[in-house]
């Protein structure tokens, strides 16, 4: 009947499982108000990285079989990682693909951020009715490792672009 939540007792009671929420949106809180003042002296791009590192810290914790306070810091962190990641994506985009095109990047990276924030919580929630929320740590690294690596693919090949032939910061958008 109740499924297992991560580094939780059976069936956890929908109070307790909510509080466990809470604290990745504190995460998310926190890890916002943190980066806004440490943007004048941190480049986006390492914001953007440590955010992603630091989510699959999060999500390491909440599969590793620990005590459950391990796992309530494992959501906090995810929340802390994941913060600065789409504003520092945003702010990074001029810089990325060139002021000319920033303006529709930003809205394919707005769009996409919306499609994902309203079909990735079902599916997580389709797939957990099927296989339990021990999935969910598994769901998060499945998601955070992905956007790690095409991010670093992204800054290895606009590296090797700015040091090439090309010395523009314009990057072709067909």
């Amino acid at each position: 009947m109740g499924k297992q939540l991560p580094g939780g007792p059976e069936g956890a009671p929908a109070a307790t499982a909510t509080g466990w929420v809470s604290l990745y949106y504190a995460g998310i809180t926190a890890g916002r108000f943190v980066t806004g003042f440490i943007t004048f002296k941190v480049s986006n791009r390492h914001l953007i990285r440590a955010g992603q590192l630091t989510a699959l810290a999060g999500a390491a914790l909440l599969v590793l079989p620990l005590p459950p306070a391990f796992s309530l810091t494992g959501f906090m962190i995810v929340g802390l990682g994941l913060a600065p990641i789409y504003p520092c994506m945003l702010h990074e985009t001029p810089e990325r693909f060139g002021k000319r095109h920033a303006q529709t990047i930003m809205g394919y990276q707005m769009a996409v951020a919306y499609t994902g924030s309203t079909l990735m919580p079902p599916l997580l929630g389709f797939l957990a009715s099927s296989l339990g929320m021990g999935l969910f740590p598994f769901y998060i690294a499945g998601s955070a490792a992905p956007m790690l690596l095409l991010t670093e693919r992204l800054n290895v090949y606009l590296k090797r672009g700015r040091s090439g032939k090309q010395q523009h910061t314009e990057f072709t958008v067909n």
